[in-house]
């Protein structure tokens, strides 16, 4: 398996979607990236075998992953090479060998021929556009969660400030038809005495003096109620534009 050092992949790797093993590997027919002409394939079985051809002449060997630091071990006639995948897409999947800086690039057989790059050269400049193509990405959803963010935030502050008019409104509402609230108190407090003094009316008459009272009283709700309703009005119409007119 052949390695190079690239520092464009540095730089990318960052962006790697988590690393499922048995999904990315099994049932795939990988082919090692080289510029030497040779056809070196990887197939990794859900069994833990992997075979191993150069040029369709190879070996059974086994794989393994080791969660622990997410490395992928690779036994073959007794070799044995430890990998630390690095960045995978829908074609490549690259393998930094472990304590070094060098790196193996497996290509997915079926998406090979969408993959150009047959040189070094061509490799680097593949990563160095998916460099740019994932710092896109993630700066368009960046600015697509700020500007969610700015919304919720606007809206909130649209909903505070809706909720501080209403509260406003309420209190002008009640410092305009606080005179008339004072008259429908007083008139209850002189009522009650009136009220006592049915109480020992004859039965012959209490009947039409509760009738008359209640009568006279909602009369007098009323009458309050128009004068209430006439002078919030009366306001708006003098204030026309004040944003409390609207919850008045």
């Amino acid at each position: 398996m052949k390695t190079y050092v690239i520092e464009a992949i540095k730089r990318i790797k960052r962006f790697s979607e988590k690393f499922d093993v048995s999904t990315t590997l099994c049932d795939k027919t990988w082919i090692v990236f080289n510029d030497t002409g040779e056809k070196e394939v990887y197939i990794f079985q859900h069994d833990g075998s992997v075979f191993i051809t150069t040029d369709g002449v190879g070996i059974k060997g086994e794989w393994h992953w080791i969660s622990a630091n997410k490395s992928l071990v690779i036994n073959s006639d007794g070799a044995v090479i430890m990998l630390h995948p690095e960045f995978v897409d829908n074609t490549i999947l690259a393998l930094t060998l472990d304590g070094t800086d060098e790196m193996a690039f497996l290509i997915e057989q079926d998406n090979k021929e969408a993959f150009i790059a047959k040189t070094l050269i061509q490799l680097e400049q593949y990563l160095i556009e998916k460099e740019q193509k994932l710092i896109s990405e993630s700066n368009r959803k960046v600015e697509k969660e700020n500007q969610k963010r700015e919304q919720e935030l606007r809206l909130k502050k649209e909903f505070e400030r809706e909720e501080e008019t209403k509260r406003q409104a309420r209190e002008l509402s009640h410092i305009l038809t606080s005179k008339m609230d004072r008259v429908i108190l007083l008139a209850t407090i002189l009522a009650l005495p009136l009220i006592i003094v049915l109480i020992f009316i004859e039965n012959d008459y209490r009947e039409l003096a509760i009738s008359l009272l209640l009568m006279v009283y909602s009369i007098l709700i009323l009458v309050i109620h128009h004068k209430n309703s006439k002078t919030i009005e009366k306001w708006k119409t003098e204030h026309p534009d004040d944003p409390r007119s609207k919850y008045l």
